[in-house]
């Protein structure tokens, strides 16, 4: 059975992503398609407004055969770890094709972009040198490294969020020798980062803040969503979801915990003392992926400012307050996130390489396929959490926290993964499409 796979997030999924799986399954001729999906968290850096188990529900009534869950470590990392994580999956479980929305829609020039990063030429290597040394960002340099060596069309396209996306994946396929084929297609509607309401398509984005303002959403939106918006929205006594700042309270437990740490160290030390609580603050910080000094000092000094009382802040003033031209919104909020879940470098490092396959549900076509390649796959695929406890204890606290923030908010319980992987069956539908 050919196999097609879609890395998303569909948060939530709306009448874009239906256009996308339609087309997607057209131009790859596959007969079984399968979404790689971010959990709880996306990577944005923002919790998703519907779970995981209400998302994988709502892609199989809506034309996704098969669900598996990308691992909070690679939802919440950079473009370059996410489709690392995503195509991993995908290889490990035999897909031949993937298909991604993209605003410049020619595979031609997102593989030679792909195929030319991957290359890592001495010419490519001293030009983003020199643009850095101005003082320009990671993402500013490269795109003026690849202008000033591919042309002004290459670099262009990389200043667009879903050509970066794409040209992550190829690079992850190039660099892996997976035998996977790219497709793409024009992104339709609104993009990325667009949340007007005007158009045939409403952006994911576009969604999240109709809801926010109740606006009406009906016509973007397959029944399916609708349907479980609505679910929380009549849950809910505030009639709400989960947003970002709905975690300020624990972010600011854990900044205040590191800094009381750093803060006793010091106190409780000799004069043979060698790193001051800002420097132990720094440091520990510092154990967290894509954190640069300066970076951490800002959070230390912001930390001090929320410590003393004279700055109140939530997730999203927080995040705002250490963001510069040289860190993009979207990764402060991932690091803070990660700060939050406890994410370090150590923990990490067990991602190196894909640890296991989580299934949030499937089909009967999606069992058909799973049930054809099971006993090649050379990682553990995960049915029921229980059995494989030790082995997702990131993704188990991950979706625990989740859990109990939407319980202190709404006062409403979300099914943990235990309860919820335990009854696949819910997951199985009578009808293939």
């Amino acid at each position: 059975m050919k196999a097609l796979g879609i890395i998303c997030e569909y948060n939530p999924l709306h009448n874009g992503h239906i256009y996308h799986i339609q087309e997607a399954l057209r131009i790859s001729n596959a007969e079984c398609v399968i979404a790689v999906m971010s959990g709880d968290y996306v990577q944005r850096g923002e919790p998703a407004i519907l779970d995981k188990f209400t998302r994988a529900q709502i892609a199989l009534d809506c034309g996704i055969d098969f669900v598996v869950e990308l691992p909070a470590c690679y939802a919440l990392s950079s473009a370059e770890h996410f489709a690392k994580g995503a195509l991993s999956i995908c290889h490990a479980l035999h897909i031949d094709s993937i298909c991604f929305g993209s605003e410049c829609n020619r595979i031609d020039k997102l593989h030679t972009i792909a195929a030319f990063l991957t290359n890592d030429s001495i010419a490519y290597k001293n030009s983003l040198k020199k643009y850095l040394a101005l003082g320009n960002s990671f993402a500013k340099s490269r795109n003026m490294a690849v202008t000033n060596i591919l042309g002004a069309d290459y670099g262009k396209i990389l200043e667009e969020p879903n050509n970066i996306l794409g040209v992550e994946y190829i690079k992850a396929i190039l660099k892996n020798n997976f035998d996977i084929k790219p497709f793409t297609i024009m992104r339709a509607g609104n993009g990325y980062h667009n949340d007007s309401d005007k158009g045939l398509y409403l952006s994911a984005s576009g969604i999240r803040e109709a809801l926010k303002k109740k606006t009406p959403i009906d016509s973007y939106i397959p029944p399916s969503t609708l349907q479980s918006i609505e679910t929380y929205q009549n849950q809910s006594k505030d009639k709400n979801f989960i947003y970002a700042d709905d975690f300020s309270s624990l972010l600011w437990f854990q900044l205040s915990t590191i800094l009381f740490e750093a803060e006793s160290r010091q106190y409780q030390s000799t004069k043979s003392l060698v790193l001051s609580a800002k420097n132990y603050f720094v440091q520990h910080m510092m154990q967290f992926t894509d954190i640069t000094p300066e970076l951490a000092a800002s959070i230390y000094n912001h930390t001090i400012k929320w410590y003393a009382g004279s700055c109140n802040y939530s997730f999203s003033s927080f995040a705002e307050s250490i963001k510069t031209k040289n860190y993009a919104l979207s990764r402060i909020k991932r690091i803070l996130f990660r700060i939050i879940l406890g994410f370090d470098k150590e923990k990490s490092t067990l991602y190196d390489t894909l640890p296991y396959i989580k299934i949030l549900g499937f089909n009967q076509k999606g069992r058909a396929y799973l049930k054809s390649i099971k006993r090649t796959v050379s990682v553990p695929i995960v049915t029921k959490t229980a059995d494989y406890k030790d082995l997702l204890f990131m993704d188990i606290h991950a979706a625990t926290i989740y859990n109990n923030v939407y319980k202190m908010q709404h006062d409403i319980s979300i099914l943990n993964d235990y309860i919820q992987s335990g009854n696949m069956s819910s997951r199985l539908f009578r009808t293939d499409r």
